[in-house]
């Protein structure tokens, strides 16, 4: 689970800041599994609370996702139930 970086604005809804809708990884070439990974970052959340992630209907535990390659979903889901989702793609 995460935190968001900065508290909500009035008015602000809950979403996810990255990845955004639609971009495109590379998994790097020589490096690592446990170092290729995707900060999962949301905004929006109420103060003091936490943001469980899913990638492709499976819970990640923390706000990194080891990159995969293929097209993925990401949820992120607030502890007041809020909700948000983007697609992204990871190359090989």
């Amino acid at each position: 689970m995460t935190r968001p970086e900065r508290l909500p604005e009035d008015g602000e809804s809950f979403r996810i800041v990255s990845p955004r809708e639609g971009d495109r990884y590379g998994i790097p070439p020589g490096v690592a599994p446990s170092y290729a990974t995707l900060r999962l970052l949301a905004s929006g959340a109420p103060p003091g609370t936490s943001v469980r992630w899913r990638v492709d209907g499976r819970n990640v535990p923390g706000d990194r996702w080891p990159l995969a390659a293929g097209l993925h979903t990401i949820e992120a889901v607030s502890a007041d139930r809020r909700s948000d989702q983007v697609r992204i793609e990871v190359l090989r």
